[in-house]
């Protein structure tokens, strides 16, 4: 099987770097090219895009610290500054994967409906609960 932005964008900063850029990439060839915004349909990048959210929300909420009573000596654990800057990554990630799929739903009937069918309800159910408050801006801009 192909790669896929679902695929991309891990803990590796290159990974979460390339996915950034090819999402700010996508984004931005949708603004005003309805016949960008069908290819992109076409060739299923809306359900990739639905998957990558889904899995970095998903990813950020099984990366909660342990309580501090809890003591571990596990090396994959990151200290505070580290784990601010994975959030960081984590939320620009979902807030550009967001405005891409904003960008697919302008004047796009076909858009809308992909959108919608992929992301209602679960995905907007992580969306709404999240805490970072642009995440929850271009939630609610995606259901406008």
């Amino acid at each position: 099987s192909s790669p896929s932005l679902s695929t991309a964008g891990g803990h590796d900063e290159n990974d979460t770097q390339a996915s950034i850029l090819i999402l700010k990439l996508a984004r931005n060839l949708c603004v005003g090219s309805s016949h960008t915004q069908l290819a992109f349909l076409d060739e299923r990048i809306v359900e990739d895009v639905v998957n990558l959210i889904t899995w970095k929300l998903k990813d950020r909420e099984s990366a909660l610290p342990l309580p501090a009573d809890k003591e571990t000596t596990d090396p994959n654990l990151q200290d505070e500054e580290e784990k601010g800057e994975l959030e960081d990554d984590t939320t620009l990630v979902v807030v550009t994967a967001l405005q891409l799929l904003g960008n697919l739903c302008v004047r796009c009937e076909r858009g809308k409906e992909c959108v919608w069918r992929l992301c209602c309800p679960e995905t907007l159910k992580l969306l709404s609960v999240s805490k970072e408050p642009r995440v929850v801006d271009m939630c609610c801009m995606l259901l406008h």
